[in-house]
């Protein structure tokens, strides 16, 4: 019934009044019968009921007494004028559903200094129920959220049957308004929000003017998406986020009801080095949208692209393809979606409308990551752990992002951050020590790389190697290879502990059989076929940053990160002399080179409790150095007029 109605709605707008077309469109449409008397008034206490964040009303004996057409406004009610503008300062909307000529109420409420308060407002002779459903799917907001206020209970009564989970009062509830609980809204007295839904008005216009080619209006609009990864400044935003949206919420990963609750618990996330967020500002043609997504996801690791915790846009960017968009940027991370949503953003359809913006778009607030003025053509990195939240940052602001970062292997730790794992790409395996490596649980790409290969000039390589320094090495006997091998929980010398030794920490450990059974094998290897080594010297680090630096892609830049000289245990002084030295070495042999320079995570840090108790960081210090990274690059090319060159220095 809502449906037929509907397109009889649309058939009158499209006829524009004109009688004979009107005419037409009665006799082949005709309207429904009058539906049952409405008794579902609303409660303005019921505190069971949703907030309230569109208000629409009806004008004659509602808005104002008297009606237009018949006798004219015998008072305008300048309270209820008043209800608007306080209703915008909350962020909560206000439309318009009357049985009235368009341009004379536009006339009334121009001059009135009301009618720009007012979004996607209805007002002609056809059937207000239909009028209703058009407009509750035009806002994108769920109907729950709505209250549509009228005095004859046939129009509520006929709303409600077109848009059953709609909230209806009469005039008589308009006073209790600003007091109710559902209408306490949120501080917005610079009406941003109701900027951004004017933005959302004039857009939804000009596409229904654009015709049926939705794909072709979207690519016309410009489309640019800035992830800002710097979430603590507007975590209320993203509180809201996931507490309001639902037809675009993938996850429903619920927050606390209370809002300190919830602050905590997605700050302790934000903080964690294991996750990874951003808020999502959107932009086009139109305007600046604000920040109207959020996500959470865990980190990469190793071929994978994690998992997201939280996913959720606002319907009022709902057609622009953003949430699928982002999908493809983070890389296709696991998601789970629950309820029922409006689309499916794991689709595999491309959507290449959507940029990245600029800095010029979100001048002069802070741009982030993804709205460096200059693009970098490709970000190739290898290390630790650290890389897996460095390639998540360069990819929202890249084109192209490589990873080589350390993984667990069962229980072997593989090192990619290691001077001579990546220097021994550089040339060929002999048999024996491949065989060996193999026996121990790496493969043979652990000891190859793209790093080195062919860039395109520009390319941006950042070399993390301070895990490394600390790493047990063995030496192969038979070829003189070193190979670091790292087992959680044992020695570093695995081949000197005992069978009882082994089998106590295994024990201690919890180990199923496979894991022990690997741990077994490794030992053995070890014992056969390796030498303890110890750690590199100053001398091998040096030979083999020189080995690495020498072979870097012509044209390309190569930044190298220097160890965190700061640990929180006093057992762990040794490491810190070790680091120290470390960044003494690399810092010497990256001044022999024009397109090689080193920045520190130190710089990165702003207070010590951003260190964690696992040595890794806070999430922000990750989004800081990619930062560091991206302005050492530009401040090196700009000292060379913009040309990398090869060579040492003499």
């Amino acid at each position: 019934m809502a449906i037929r109605q509907l397109k009889f709605f649309r058939l009158l707008t499209m006829c524009k009044g004109q009688p004979a077309t009107l005419a037409r469109a009665r006799d082949k449409h005709p309207v429904l019968p009058m539906y049952p008397v409405d008794t579902r008034l609303v409660s303005l206490t019921d505190a069971k009921k949703e907030a309230v964040r569109l208000v629409i009303w009806d004008l004659d004996e509602t808005f104002w007494r008297g009606t237009l057409s018949e006798g004219g406004i015998t008072e305008y009610i300048e309270a209820h004028h008043d209800i608007v503008i306080e209703l915008a300062r909350r962020g909560i909307m206000s439309s318009i559903c009357s049985k009235n000529d368009f341009a004379t109420i536009q006339q009334i409420l121009n001059d009135k200094g009301l009618w720009d308060y007012f979004i996607f407002p209805s007002i002609n002779w056809s059937p207000k129920g239909p009028r209703i459903a058009e407009l509750v799917e035009a806002v994108q907001l769920r109907a729950s959220t709505i209250l549509f206020i009228d005095d004859n209970p046939s129009n509520r009564a006929e709303a409600l049957a077109a848009v059953p989970e709609l909230q209806v009062a009469d005039e008589a509830n308009i006073p209790e308004i600003l007091e109710s609980p559902l209408f306490r809204g949120k501080d917005d007295r610079n009406l941003t929000r109701l900027g951004q839904y004017k933005l959302l008005e004039k857009r939804k216009a000009d596409q229904a003017c654009a015709g049926g080619n939705s794909i072709d209006f979207l690519r016309k609009s410009n489309i640019r998406v800035q992830i800002e990864a710097e979430i603590e400044p507007y975590l209320d935003r993203a509180i809201e986020l996931i507490a309001r949206t639902n037809q675009l919420n993938f996850t429903k990963t619920d927050l606390p009801d209370n809002h300190e609750s919830a602050r905590a618990e997605l700050l302790t996330a934000l903080r964690t080095y294991w996750y990874q967020a951003g808020l999502v500002r959107v932009f086009d043609n139109y305007g600046d949208y604000g920040f109207c997504g959020f996500f959470l996801k865990t980190a990469a690791q190793g071929s994978g692209s994690g998992k997201l915790i939280h996913y959720c846009f606002s319907c009022r960017i709902l057609g622009m393809g953003v949430e699928t968009w982002l999908y493809d940027k983070l890389g296709r991370p696991a998601l789970r979606v629950q309820g029922e949503v409006l689309t499916d953003p794991t689709e595999e359809t491309p959507v290449d409308w959507i940029e990245l913006a600029t800095k010029e778009d979100v001048s002069p607030a802070g741009a982030g990551l993804s709205a460096e003025p200059r693009r970098i053509p490709a970000v190739r990195l290898r290390g630790g752990c650290e890389t897996d939240a460095l390639a998540h940052y360069f990819s929202l602001g890249t084109n192209s992002c490589q990873r080589e970062g350390s993984v667990n292997r069962g229980q072997l730790f593989v090192h990619k951050d290691c001077s001579h794992h990546l220097s021994a790409a550089l040339s060929e395996l002999e048999p024996s020590f491949a065989e060996a490596i193999a026996a121990l649980g790496f493969s043979a790409a652990d000891f190859k790389s793209e790093f080195f290969a062919p860039a395109e000039p520009g390319t941006l390589l950042v070399y993390c190697g301070w895990g490394g320094i600390e790493a047990p090495v063995y030496r192969h006997r038979a070829t003189g290879r070193n190979v670091t091998v790292k087992i959680h929980g044992f020695p570093g010398d695995l081949a000197r502990e005992s069978s009882n030794e082994i089998n106590s920490r295994i024990l201690g450990k919890g180990l199923n059989d496979e894991a022990s059974s690997q741990i077994r094998q490794i030992i053995r290897i070890l014992k056969d076929e390796f030498q303890y080594h110890g750690k590199l010297t100053e001398s091998e680090i040096k030979i083999q940053l020189k080995a690495i630096f020498d072979a870097i892609p012509s044209g390309c830049r190569l930044i190298a990160l220097a160890a965190d000289e700061y640990y929180k245990h006093e057992e762990k002084l040794t490491a810190r002399a070790r680091a120290i030295a470390y960044n003494r070495w690399l810092r010497e042999a990256a001044d022999r080179y024009d397109n090689v320079s080193v920045i520190g995570i130190r710089e990165c840090i702003q207070d010590e409790a951003e260190h964690q108790a696992t040595d890794h960081f806070d999430r922000i210090v990750y989004y800081r150095l990619a930062r560091g990274l991206l302005h050492k690059y530009y401040e090196t090319l700009d000292a060379s007029g913009g040309q990398m060159r090869l060579h040492a220095s003499p």
